[in-house]
């Protein structure tokens, strides 16, 4: 399965869509079923969604540029 994904992984932060993280948090929450829990290559590869998602916050929460407030 990792293989499969690795282009989804290759993607750049910034480009990173709703959709994107959507897809993926659907896997992750696949990986988390008993048929796959304890299994080392479904802790692998959820630690890696874990983290291809939060870069991707990350980013979204560094780009919007703060809010302009009128005295």
């Amino acid at each position: 399965m990792q293989a499969a994904l690795e282009p989804a992984f290759s993607v750049p932060a910034e480009w990173r869509g709703a959709g994107t993280l959507e897809r993926m948090a659907a896997v992750r929450t696949g990986l988390c079923q008993s048929d796959f829990r304890g299994a080392a290559e479904a802790i692998t590869l959820g630690e890696r969604i874990e983290d291809f998602t939060a870069e991707a916050s990350a980013q979204r929460l560094g780009s919007t540029p703060p809010l302009a407030i009128d005295p």
